[in-house]
């Protein structure tokens, strides 16, 4: 999702992808030692920053500015995200690095990155079940599935996450199947895709070993396959599709539990769907 957001600022010229984010980011700047980093390493976690992850906040936490989060300071509960090594090395999942393109698109668009994805990701592509909005609104909250840590619902129900390029995101498994749908639209070169083919393209292009832009990569370079996993607390669930026009299928979960649950339903569910045991490994960049 958030990559998708990111090339579409791409297309129209607000963002480039091989240039370095410094300049553009005016709200807050790495500390020193500065590193030169471009979207691209960002979108595919080869920017060498850190915090791979957010354990989010209990409902009636005070919650931290997006400023805050990315320095680490009170009331943020998380570190503060600095780089780690250098870019363009190797992929270190780094949900702080998708904070940082938070910032960045915020800075460059002049709009809250909820509202923009509303507008150019979630509209279009008819998502009508998903909201970036943290916390969720009052009105949704019957159509939330509590979260479970250890065979117990945690405290309020769910954690709030204002890291929203990073774990943000509201939706239902039907919605993920929609967003796949929007990728192989735009992969497809169908007219008014999301994004131009060239740039789905991009998206698809292993740049380390199982990692395009934004997805991880499954399958061969004739037959690519994309996906993503996610892990709040207390949920998890992937999303698993054809980058072509094939199957696509997302697994949601309210608990923990679900790290053993999904990709087993997924496995039960590959030989249905026509994926094989090599559709589901890795995409490494030497294949191509």
């Amino acid at each position: 999702m958030a990559a998708l957001l990111a090339l579409s600022l791409v297309v129209d010229g607000t963002l480039s992808l091989d240039d370095d984010i410094g300049p553009s980011l005016r709200s807050w700047s790495l500390p020193p030692p500065e590193t030169s980093i471009t979207l691209r390493q960002l979108l595919c976690h080869g920017a060498g920053l850190g915090v791979h992850g957010f354990p989010g906040y209990a409902r009636g936490e005070q919650i931290p500015t997006l400023l805050e989060i990315l320095d680490g300071t009170p009331p943020a509960n998380s570190p503060p995200i600095r780089s780690e090594g250098p870019p363009g090395v190797a992929a270190v999942y780094s949900g702080g690095g998708y904070t940082v393109l938070q910032q960045l698109i915020e800075d460059t668009a002049e709009r809250p990155y909820g509202d923009l994805a509303a507008e150019r990701i979630l509209g279009p592509l008819g998502m009508e079940s998903s909201t970036f909005e943290q916390p969720i609104p009052p009105g949704l909250e019957s159509r939330v599935a509590p979260a479970f840590s250890e065979g117990h619902q945690i405290e309020g129900g769910w954690h709030i996450y204002p890291e929203l390029a990073a774990a943000g995101l509201w939706c239902t498994p039907t919605d993920l199947v929609r967003l796949a749908r929007g990728v192989q639209s735009a992969f497809g070169g169908e007219p008014g895709a999301l994004i131009p083919q060239w740039l789905a393209a991009e998206m698809m292009r292993p740049h380390f070993k199982g990692w395009g832009l934004g997805v991880q990569l499954y399958g061969t370079p004739a037959d690519p396959h994309f996906g993503h996993t996610g892990g709040n607390e207390g949920y998890r669930c992937e999303l698993f599709a054809s980058a072509h026009h094939g199957p696509a299928a997302a697994v949601m979960t309210n608990s923990d539990e679900g790290d053993e649950l999904v990709p087993k339903l997924l496995d039960q569910l590959a030989p249905q769907l026509g994926w094989s045991a090599q559709t589901r490994q890795e995409l490494d960049t030497r294949t191509t």
